[in-house]
């Protein structure tokens, strides 16, 4: 499964099975738009107000390592996710150690590990 199609899976609480066949495509079709754009805004206003400061310094890093910025920013946005997901499914508040932890493993996602 690619990494867009595994990030908006998560983002929009789609099933596998709700997915086209094509487990090479990595468009965004299926997709929350919404929920998207909420995600994408998130780590733009983290970009913005420089916080936490590592969200800027991953973008710099990937951006450096030749990753297309808007890639980066889904890349980051996935991070937010996961964490976003163990909040909900751990019933605990937003892990900022946690949250960096993950970031600083980027490109490669949570879930990879």
């Amino acid at each position: 499964m690619g990494k867009k199609r595994a990030f908006w899976q998560l983002a929009s609480r789609q099933s596998p099975q709700s997915q086209p066949p094509d487990q090479n495509d990595d468009s965004d079709q299926g997709h929350n738009p919404r929920v998207k754009a909420v995600l994408l805004e998130t780590v733009e206003n983290q970009l913005r107000d420089n916080n936490p400061p590592e969200t800027r310094k991953t973008l710099d890093r990937l951006l450096a390592s030749g990753i297309d910025p808007q890639e980066a920013r889904k890349l980051i946005a996935a991070v937010l996710v996961s964490e976003m997901n163990a909040m909900l499914k751990e019933d605990r508040l937003f892990d900022e150690e946690r949250y960096v932890a993950n970031l600083q493993q980027l490109p490669e996602l949570p879930w990879d590990r």
